[in-house]
């Protein structure tokens, strides 16, 4: 799937790097207030049943801040990939229609951040809602997803001890190259 997504909620972390916290300022010296961009990303997902797990899944997506202290007015500044496991929740729900699938997820990412020291190991987690078109493979997604990220200042050779987070929800545009129709 293609998706964007925008953050909902901000750890203090991020607000430390949005709000033109510890001295952060642009190229001209203002040090005002920024936010967070969108979030742009491609995920897929490969069936596995094994128990309670349904297959796995892997995600890269952009991590993006907006204004003062980062260097130019927009600017992405760091990529996430995440592996994750997930489980589909609509075997246990058997009111639903068998178009409409419920999955939990849960897994971990890595972050490269530059211009901004955003570096290291984080974890993801969430949910999906999909709707697939009978008899056609093309169906809408709607997620909600919860990082954990590195902290400010995070890079290979010093960690920090704070760690950041946020939460994206959105809508995704899915297709399915199984060999079945949906």
């Amino acid at each position: 799937s293609l998706y964007i997504g925008y953050p909902l909620y901000q750890s203090t972390s991020l607000t430390f790097v949005t709000k033109g916290g510890q001295g952060l300022s642009d190229i001209s010296g203002n040090s005002e207030p920024g936010t967070t961009a969108p979030n742009i990303g491609v995920s897929s997902n490969m069936p596995l049943k094994l128990g309670p797990i349904s297959g796995f899944g892997g995600q890269l997506m952009t991590l993006g801040f907006i204004g003062p202290g980062l260097g130019t007015d927009y600017d992405i500044k760091a990529i996430q990939a995440s592996g994750y496991l997930y489980s589909e929740l609509s075997k246990f729900l058997t009111f639903l229609p068998a178009n409409v699938k419920i999955s939990a997820l849960f897994g971990s990412s890595y972050h490269i951040g530059w211009n901004l020291p955003y570096t290291g190991v984080g974890a993801i987690v969430g949910g999906n809602l999909d709707y697939w078109f009978d008899g056609k493979p093309i169906g809408i997604r709607l997620f909600g997803h919860g990082h954990i990220i590195p902290g400010p200042g995070t890079t290979e050779a010093q960690p920090t001890d704070i760690l950041g987070a946020f939460g994206t929800m959105g809508i995704s545009l899915l297709t399915s190259f199984a060999l079945t129709s949906r």
